[in-house]
Order: structure tokens, then sequence, then C-alpha cells
């Protein structure tokens, strides 16, 4: 009886290798940056996944203004929708384009009370080159148990 060895790893080992192989190379100094850079990186995911529904909102809105305002004044409202809709992800968020370049709405449905008082606290206005103000919910007394909370962004 005979026996077939075959001298070579698993594909996936050999990614490995090849990458720890390639770190050993790397200078000291140069892995500590990269170690400090991915740190970095993972505190800041980790520090926007613990952050408020609300904070998140408002982080949203404040990206979707800076976009806004770099956006030029010839783009189609299909266009102006498509491109502030990236910033919103895959909640129940609706983008009204249709009366840019003068406003842009951005409603948030499905909004229990806790995050319609604190969103109504940290975003009901913010100023910068371009201005977002909330529609309506005068005072946090107007957060009912599901609200829809419409922003106008306003170049």
């Amino acid at each position: 009886m005979s026996t077939i060895t075959f001298d070579r790893r698993s594909p996936n080992l050999a990614i490995v290798a090849a990458a720890w192989h390639g770190l050993e190379r790397m200078p000291r100094l140069l892995r500590i940056l990269a170690a400090a850079g991915l740190l970095l990186i993972a505190g800041q995911q980790f520090f926007l996944a613990l952050q408020s529904p609300a904070h998140q909102i408002k982080r949203q809105l404040i990206a979707a203004a800076e976009e806004t305002g770099r956006l030029p004044w010839t783009r189609s409202p299909e266009q102006v929708r498509g491109d502030l809709a990236r910033h919103f992800g895959t909640g129940a968020v609706t983008v009204d384009a249709t009366t840019f370049p003068t406003a842009v709405s951005v409603a948030f449905m499905g909004l229990d009370k806790s995050t319609c008082v604190e969103a109504n606290e940290l975003a009901r206005r913010i100023e910068g080159s371009v201005v977002v103000a909330l529609d309506g919910y005068r005072s946090a007394a107007d957060c009912g148990d599901s609200n829809t909370l419409v922003w106008r962004i306003m170049p």
C-alpha cells in the first residue's frame, strides 16, 4: 500500500501565513502605527454604535447638509434624492427633493417618544453654510408614542 503526501498548506492557511510573513518583514514602527490606526478606527465605530438614535439623526442631518451645500444647483430632484439618501441608511427615512435648490425635506418616521424629545433638543436647528430646521414639534410636549419628524435642509 502506498501513501501520497502533499507538502502544501490549505489555501486559507497560506493566505494567513503570507500575511503574517509580510507583517514580520515590516519595520516595527510601521507595525505599531498600523495597530494604532486600527484601534482608532475600531474605537470610532464602537463610539458610533453606542450613540443614541437622536445623536445619529443629528450626525446624518449634518452630513446631508454638507453634501447639499456642495451640490450644483442644476441637479435634478432625483439625483439630489439619491445623493442625500445614502446618508440616512436603511431606516424609515424619506428624502423629498422636489423643491431643490430652495430646500430638501427629510422625514424620519416611526420615532418613539424619547427619541423625539431628544432629537427635538439636539437637532431642532443646525446652523452653518446650510441651515437645517425641524418643522413642527415646537416642544417636547408635542411628541407622542410614534412620531414623524421632518427637517428642512436649506442651502
